[in-house]
């Protein structure tokens, strides 16, 4: 899924030509210090060169293979190659909410978001009337996904979801779902553009699967970057499927998490699969952007370094 901001955004700083604040790097918060109380990308012994050219593989092989967008389990439109073609196919829900309308729905959301998310990291904590804002666009993302079954869904909820999406303390234990995992990404996506900046990605059953199976094969595969017998819970550790039932992910179908050869974590409700998804996508990113790769196209018909809603939004299509 992905959304794209406007030139409103500006006023959270400065925004190039036709790019937009957490869809295109470069974005400066006015929080001050606001990269201090991030979930900082790790720089630990499982960024190996195994895991790194297991990486690059996954974006390499998105760029080489064919694929085929398809809507309720059948076939739509023509075979497109390469991640900014895979990119300009996105739709959601269905076809005619392409790429273009997606960005005018939901630009506005994430613009208000971001203030919302900064100003909570400045001042510790929001006035009713901001908490109420939250609130309401929590839920018109949760809408927006068609995950709205969230029987613990209330302002102290809300709060607690963004509080933990932005590395801040917290009251009560937030939950995590493929629903507010769409809230994590909306409160943290004003982040992108700083290497030590976390915005989260959108880990649902989609994104995992396309990224789980892609390195699943590439693991098993012989001659591949990975030794034999090599262990996706040390290379990979937190990272695993969250169960989806569309598509390929059906049981019985070729994302059935019952076909992966190796073991890998039980990701759902999992914030530190949470967390894990969402640097890894920062790793895949990483990649696009160090040269090598096509620029992101963007839904105004420029181009921008890749971003995280961007990368998330090809891995959502292809995990369909």
């Amino acid at each position: 899924m992905t959304s794209w901001t406007n030139s409103r955004l500006a006023r959270y700083g400065r925004v190039r030509s036709g790019a937009m604040t957490h869809f295109a790097p470069g974005v400066r918060s006015r929080a001050g210090t606001i990269g201090d109380v991030m979930v900082r990308t790790r720089n630990d012994d499982r960024t190996t060169p195994v895991r790194r050219e297991l990486v690059a593989a996954l974006v390499r092989d998105v760029q080489e293979e064919p694929f085929q967008p398809r809507y309720r389990g059948h076939a739509f439109g023509s075979d497109v190659v390469g991640w900014p073609d895979r990119l300009r196919s996105y739709f959601w829900p269905m076809p005619d909410v392409n790429l273009s309308v997606t960005a005018r729905l939901i630009d506005p959301w994430f613009e208000r978001a971001g203030g919302l998310s900064a100003r909570l990291v400045q001042q510790g904590a929001w006035t009713d009337d901001e908490r109420a804002e939250a609130t309401a666009l929590a839920w018109g993302m949760l809408a927006w996904g068609g995950t709205t079954r969230q029987a613990d869904f209330c302002r102290p909820v809300v709060e607690a979801v963004v509080r933990r999406a932005l590395g801040l303390p917290v009251t009560v234990d937030p939950p995590l779902n493929s629903g507010w995992s769409k809230v994590a990404a909306l409160a943290t996506a004003y982040l992108e553009g700083r290497r030590e900046r976390a915005p989260h990605v959108i880990w649902d059953s989609r994104v995992s699967a396309s990224i789980v199976f892609r390195l699943d094969a590439s693991m098993a595969n012989e001659g591949g970057p990975a030794p034999n017998g090599a262990n996706p819970e040390k290379l990979f550790p937190r990272i695993g499927v969250v169960a989806g039932r569309g598509g390929s992910r059906k049981d019985g179908g070729a994302r059935d998490p019952s076909r992966l050869r190796s073991r890998w974590a039980h990701a759902y409700r999992s914030w530190s699969s949470q967390d894990a998804g969402s640097e890894l996508v920062r790793e895949v990113r990483g990649e696009l952007n160090a040269g090598g790769y096509p620029p992101m196209p963007t839904p105004s018909g420029g181009s921008a370094p890749w971003t995280i809603r961007g990368v998330e939004s090809v891995l959502f299509m292809d995990g369909y």
